[in-house]
């Protein structure tokens, strides 16, 4: 990152394993604020990270966080009741359709 006036560095970007290391923690966040109180608000923005992210492996993460959160059944049964409010499980079937999820994620999260 260059100064605009003077086009002294002034800072760089992140390597590979730092970018990681970040994604790991705001996933990490998110877990946790899901696992606190998950609204409908929530579900609308996960469902639009879906239809917008080109980038397979942070979805895959998403969806792991996604797994390992609803992994408790009283926020398994939250999760659900806010996805029927906005229009059922059908929104995550098109999704799962719209990519090519490895077969195990796709079986993890179905027996969900």
């Amino acid at each position: 990152l260059q100064h605009p006036v003077s086009k002294k560095v002034i800072g760089e970007r992140p390597s590979k394993e730092e970018m990681h290391k970040i994604r790991l923690l705001l996933l990490s966040l998110g877990e946790m604020s899901l696992r606190q109180n998950i609204a409908t608000g929530d579900i609308k923005a996960l469902i639009a990270f879906f239809e917008t992210s080109q980038d397979m492996t942070c979805i895959e993460d998403v969806l792991h966080m996604i797994i390992r959160a609803v992994s408790q059944k009283s926020l398994l049964a939250s999760f659900l009741e806010q996805v029927n409010i906005i229009n059922g499980c059908q929104v995550f079937v098109n999704l799962l359709q719209r990519y090519i999820m490895p077969s195990i994620l796709f079986m993890h999260f179905d027996n969900r």
